[in-house]
């Protein structure tokens, strides 16, 4: 990643040719915090100055202190040096030990052994004193969702990319684990400068703002940071509140709130309660009345919010089981997990047991509450979840706007299945449920993987769900369909509405046995001819990645001197690539080149055929060994390359603000590295720098195999029964 310089401005505002270039960034900082640049607060008469490196944990903890001290927080927020702890609670269990944190004093713990804690340490400093930043302070640890604030101390030794690289990444690792920040701040100190970089969920922009330490406005960014680090204003979801239980091991749970019964989906517009929430403090007015006056100055009657209050439910006791894509779609799911008593509080029909809220496009053809309405509207669809709730609420991303599902199933990711035998059993009720919404609802997942297929686990786990609350119900009446047998009932041509850029939904597969064959269906339009044999190949791709990336407990060598399947399955899944190599024969020729009568251009031929085969293969190896062989709950490391930094677009157009700014970062993006969906007949050369080892997923049908795997070159061609050509020596493609 390069370094980014600081742009000229181009879509006018604040910034002036020949002017003050910290005050002009200041202002800048000031109007995207949504703060008053001359709110005395942000320069106060005495404390810190914030002029090194050095000194600056012990300034920040004295104007912390001194902010709190005014009465207008209730917490003292901690600033300390954490570069020897690693922060536990992330949600992606992600180990990284960030320079500094600042988060509030009743969220550090010590997390020694009750022996060691027995030790004397020093004394509490006195009120007047900041908090200890030394190594015998006791309370040196602090779980990811209580952290408000991750920093880099720069080192001589790293370059400035690497330093602003590694500020970024806490600052995407913060947003992550802070599912109810709708922004954060990261901070980076070097010995000359200060930069503190803004980052907003859900958008491409990162802006770094940088304070020399000899200026004249980097105390005042300073405060302004440790202002907006109290009291958050409009970058915290008022609909989302974090509790923290500190009994035993610390933990953190959400609380979610959904419309009640009077509240109609997407017509409440909760931009006032979040100013508010954010906000500010309460005075009274003219007769008595109670107004509310948020951070930007602006009045509301309280009464009419607490109406608005009124009329929403929190929902408790959640906790935060995934998170990705900060600068994108933001997804987080939460999972009811109660501590006392269930949760007897119910939205709609009934309590979610599962929260999914994410970021999205507001312009999308079809979104998924609108595609799960449509499943379900005249009965229960098998093997796909149910809406309990939803909401679409304004975001403050231009373009963008936020979804909230609560699901009424969970299931268990595809990749904790243990056994063969139950993947393959999940994998035929998938192909079956994909038929089931092609045929009765016209629907087309067109992004069926391993990681959008959960299942129900058999009774008696912790995740399993009766019948009655899960999808695993029958539809009336079951509507599959077999291509394969004899046109026995006539059928109506039908439209198919295909999902486009919209997220995929959630299936869970059903625990009965295969719903039994209905009329076929040999009437489709044009464009849905091959949207179902495209599923059938998204299908057939999850089930070689299901078995490369789990590895048996007692895993042996890999040998290529074997097909390249065959060498990527561990020693004692190798019997699994015939069936893989079964299914891929049904896809080496498109459908198109079919003639109409041939039945082989039926859209739900592969689907037919691949459950066959899925059928017969277990029918045949039910008993065998393999099949019941566990994987290991240690995943294969899979290759990654970076991809190449771009700079982001200068315009703030992506944020709800009328100016851009010039300070700009590049967001990290890491990516696998993969065959192109085109393969040329011939071996092709793909470089991957610094790389020893690589795995290649296919993406086309047949079978590959590997040649060689140097240190820059990885040469890869379609299996063939001639001679396997000769590599020369040199490392460069051969073209014969």
């Amino acid at each position: 990643m390069q370094e980014l310089a600081v742009h000229p401005q181009t879509d006018g505002g604040p910034l002036l040719e020949g002017g003050d270039v910290e005050a002009n960034r200041f202002q800048d900082l000031c109007r995207v915090l949504e703060l008053d640049t001359e709110n005395p607060d942000l320069n106060p008469q005495v404390g810190p100055q914030f002029k090194s490196q050095r000194a600056f944990l012990n300034d920040a903890n004295t104007a912390s202190r001194e902010m709190r001290n005014q009465g207008r927080f209730p917490f003292l927020l901690v600033f300390k040096d954490t570069q020897h702890f690693f922060p536990h609670g992330h949600v992606s269990d992600t180990k990284a030990n960030p320079d500094f944190i600042a988060a509030f004093e009743e969220h550090w713990y010590d997390a020694r052994s009750e022996e060691a804690k027995n030790q004397p340490t020093t004394a509490t400093p006195a009120a007047d004193q900041p908090a200890p930043t030394t190594e015998t302070d006791s309370k040196k640890h602090v779980i990811w969702p209580c952290i408000r604030l991750a920093g880099e101390n720069a080192s001589k030794s790293d370059t400035k990319p690497g330093q602003v690289q590694h500020a970024t990444t806490y600052l995407d690792l913060l947003l992550l684990s802070r599912a109810d920040f709708r922004g954060g701040f990261g901070l980076r100190l070097t010995e000359t400068h200060m930069s503190i970089i803004v980052a907003i969920g859900g958008s491409q922009l990162v802006i770094n703002f940088s304070f020399s330490w000899t200026g004249a406005y980097v105390r005042r960014a300073a405060y302004a940071l440790v202002y907006r680090l109290y009291d958050p204003g409009r970058w915290l979801d008022p609909e989302i509140k974090m509790v923290y239980h500190k009994a035993g091991k610390p933990f953190c749970t959400y609380n979610i709130s959904f419309p009640g019964e009077g509240e109609s989906d997407g017509q409440t517009d909760t931009g006032a309660g979040a100013d508010a929430a954010g906000g500010g403090v309460s005075a009274r007015g003219q007769k008595g009345r109670i107004r509310a006056v948020t951070h930007d100055g602006r009045e509301r009657d309280a009464k009419q919010e607490q109406q608005t209050a009124r009329m929403r439910v929190f929902l408790s006791d959640y906790s935060c089981l995934h998170g990705s894509c900060t600068f994108g779609t933001r997804t987080h799911v939460f999972v009811h997990q109660p501590l006392k008593s269930p949760n007897d509080v119910k939205v709609g029909r009934r309590a979610p047991r599962v929260v999914k809220i994410q970021l999205c496009r507001d312009n999308l053809r079809f979104d998924e509450i609108d595609i799960l309405n449509n499943i379900h509207r005249d009965g229960k669809i098998p093997g796909v979840v149910r809406l309990a709730c939803h909401e679409r609420l304004p975001s403050i991303v231009a373009g963008r706007e936020q979804f909230r599902l609560g699901l009424e199933q969970r299931g268990s990711p595809f990749m904790s299945i243990k056994t063969p035998r139950q993947m393959l059993m999940v994998a035929y009720d998938a192909l079956e449920i994909t038929r089931i919404l092609h045929n009765e609802r016209n629907v087309i997942h067109r992004d069926v993987s391993k990681g959008n297929i959960l299942f129900v686990p058999p009774p008696g786990t912790p995740d399993f769900t009766s019948p009655a609350e899960t999808s695993s119900g029958r539809s009336d009446p079951p509507p599959a369909c077999s291509p394969v047998e004899p046109d026995e009932y006539p059928s109506s041509p039908s439209t198919v509405d295909t999902q486009g850029d919209s997220q995929p939904a959630k299936m869970s597969s059903h625990n009965s046995d295969p719903l039994p064959a209905g009329p076929p269906v040999n009437e489709y339009p044009p464009p849905s001819t091959g949207a179902t044999y495209e599923t059938a190949q998204e299908e057939l791709c999850s089930r070689p990645g299901a078995s490369v990336d789990a590895m048996e407990e007692e895993s042996a060598k890999q040998d290529e001197k074997y097909c390249f399947i065959a060498a990527l399955l561990g020693h004692s899944y190798r019997p699994l690539s015939l069936l893989i190599s079964d299914m891929g024969r049904h896809l080496t020729v498109d459908p198109y080149w079919f003639s109409d009568d041939d039945p082989r251009s039926n859209p739900q031929y592969v689907h037919e055929c691949f459950q066959r085969t899925i059928f017969n293969f277990l029918i045949n190896n039910f008993d065998e060994p393999f099949m019941v062989c566990k994987t290991s709950d240690t995943s294969r490391t899979v290759f990654t390359v970076p991809k190449e930094s771009t700079t982001p677009s200068l315009s703030m157009s992506t944020l709800n603000s009328e100016f851009a700014l010039p300070y700009l970062l590049p967001v990290p993006e890491v990516c696998h590295r993969t065959i192109p969906s085109k393969v040329p007949p011939y071996p092709a050369t793909f470089t991957i720098p610094r790389a020893r080892s690589a795995r290649v997923n296919a993406d086309e049908a047949g079978v590959f195999r590997l040649y060689k795997v140097s240190r820059v070159r990885l040469i890869v061609s379609l299996q063939r029964p001639a001679k396997r050509a000769r590599i020369p020596d040199s490392g460069t493609s051969n073209n014969q």
